[in-house]
């Protein structure tokens, strides 16, 4: 599928690596987005980057945690 902006295209194809998210539903997503105030689309780009980057694994039980440590295991 040709799209009108090559910026628009590369955000459907990180979109659409996501499971269950088609090339369809991956420009649904990009153009619902683009429609949006431009602080929530940089509130989910700064919470994603957040995920990936600060998320860590606890130690002991190897569950999601923000922290070495969870809370539980702690």
């Amino acid at each position: 599928m040709d799209y009108p902006s090559k910026v628009l295209a590369k955000a459907v194809e990180e979109i659409s690596g996501l499971p269950g998210i088609g090339k369809k539903s991956a420009l649904r997503l990009a153009l619902h987005l683009l429609k949006q105030p431009e602080s929530q689309g940089l509130l989910l780009g700064e919470s994603l980057k957040k995920l990936v980057t600060d998320i860590k694994y606890c130690k002991i039980c190897h569950n999601f945690s923000d922290f070495e440590i969870c809370e539980i295991c702690e």
